[in-house]
């Protein structure tokens, strides 16, 4: 006889994703005490009530964790209503080895379910899942396993009687980890994978009062984010280039406003030879820069460096309507000027030439990387009548650069000051562009050009060739 049981929680968001999804392989990446595992019990359970029969696999990369985890939650844990022996779904043998399995005996035609640890004798052996097809796979801390395992693994699903869905749960990893590439969850895999964020304050009417709050005031940011937010986070160790960054005091509570009475700043880094190119809009507001929006541009095959300069004039005519028939002031990466040859059989060309065809006259910046570092490092540091001399915009075009400052964009281990080992990494782009910028403004008469500015903008909105050019 089943066991009627009370429902006592509130499905989150990210476990209505869950329930929702009809891809074949679903990510679901989350913080702790999120609900991300909950839900795809729930959505397991439920594939097994709609499919008789249909044999189910859940797997783990060690024995214990297995037995700890899945194994308990899902089959007899006190406090889960939805356990499967709660709900009168099974009867179950427990076997030594942990290559048990449980049959549901509450239709004619049972289900088995074989909860499976990917280690054998030392190794992780995929071969031990072969000879079995299975409807439904659950792969619990996924980014444990490797490519080769969920590829196998995958290959188990085939028939055209089952839902075929492969669910894989894990908190998230740092984002160069193969399962966030673009073999798995990343980019471009169209309706074949899904991946969905439980972040754990979605969880708010599940947990006791004070849970986060508490874990807030204990741990870093980078932690937050990781096992709070549900988030990936940068994969460096080394230490901050611009220690002196400190989001509580130099990220805005709120909008920064943009003033149309007041230059704008484009800072650009990228190099030649590089697939990155950073772009950091700012304005220098009474003795202050506010930095308004960053973007990372990756470049590809169907996406040059021309390209980026375009959605970044776009951008530029999108978030500053107020700037797209005034001046802009180009900063940035002197290798911006050096020549090189783009594309097989190309005439030497610098970049600097591209966004001159493009009407922007661009100003390289300073090289030396200990010069860049103190500009922006000073203004970080400083903090006139209480307030800083840098702030940055809280909103989501700024998570990338705040990301860098925050500690992506690092010096090796032990090393401090020169930065002759910079740690190349996405993030070093926007941060180098907004170096650039801090530098800009100590090389130039910022008064004078802020006049000079004002002055053409009275007169006339088209671009001039003074160093100012139009968005």
């Amino acid at each position: 006889m089943t066991t009627v049981v009370e429902k006592t929680w509130k499905q989150t968001l990210g476990q209505y994703r869950i329930e929702q999804a009809t891809q074949k392989v679903v990510g679901v990446k989350g913080g702790i005490r999120s609900g991300k595992t909950f839900g795809v019990h729930m959505r397991v359970t439920d594939l097994i009530r709609k499919n008789p029969g249909m044999p189910v696999l859940c797997v783990r990369k060690h024995k214990p964790e297995l037995r700890d985890s899945v194994w308990f939650w899902t089959r007899e844990h006190p406090k889960n209503p939805f356990s499967w022996k709660a709900l009168g779904l099974h009867q179950s043998e427990n076997k030594e080895d942990m290559n048990v399995y449980l049959k549901v005996h509450a239709r004619a035609e049972p289900n088995v379910i074989h909860y499976r640890a990917a280690y054998r004798d030392g190794k992780e052996d995929p071969s031990k899942f072969g000879s079995t097809e299975y409807g439904v796979i659950w792969v619990e801390e996924a980014d444990e396993l490797k490519k080769e395992t969920l590829e196998y693994l995958e290959g188990r699903m085939s028939s055209p009687e089952w839902p075929n869905q492969m669910f894989c749960s894990f908190n998230p990893p740092r984002k160069s980890h193969w399962i966030m590439g673009p073999e798995w969850f990343g980019e471009g895999h169209g309706d074949t994978r899904l991946m969905i964020t439980c972040p754990t304050r979605e969880n708010l009417a599940n947990l006791r009062e004070g849970f986060i709050a508490d874990l807030e005031r204990t741990y870093s940011k980078w932690w937050i984010k990781r096992y709070l937010d549900g988030e990936c986070i940068p994969d460096v160790t080394g230490n901050p280039v611009h220690a002196e960054y400190d989001p509580d005091r130099h990220v805005a509570p709120e909008p920064i406003p943009i003033l149309p009475n007041q230059p704008l700043l484009r800072g650009w880094d990228a190099h030649p030879i590089g697939i990155y190119v950073g772009v950091v809009w700012a304005q220098y507001v009474g003795g202050r820069l506010n930095v308004l929006r960053s973007k990372l541009f990756k470049l590809g095959e169907n996406a040059g460096f021309g390209d980026s300069v375009d959605e970044a004039k776009r951008m530029t005519r999108m978030w500053f309507p107020d700037h797209a028939s005034s001046h802009c002031l180009d900063m940035g990466d002197p290798s911006i000027y050096i020549k090189s040859r783009v594309g097989q059989g190309a005439d030497l060309r610098a970049l600097s030439d591209i966004m001159a065809e493009k009407g922007i006259n661009f100003r390289g910046g300073e090289t030396a990387f200990t010069v860049r570092r103190q500009a922006i490092g000073d203004m970080l540091s400083r903090f006139p009548g209480g307030k800083p001399m840098v702030q940055i915009d809280p909103g989501p075009d700024c998570d990338h650069l705040r990301e860098g400052l925050e500690g992506g964009y690092a010096l090796p281990e032990g090393e401090y000051v020169t930065g002759k080992q910079i740690l190349k990494t996405e993030w070093s782009h926007e941060c180098e562009a907004l170096q650039y910028i801090g530098t800009g403004l100590d090389m130039m008469d910022w008064d004078r050009k802020v006049a000079e500015a004002e002055k053409r903008k009275r007169s006339t909105p088209s671009p001039t060739n003074n160093g100012w050019m139009a968005a």
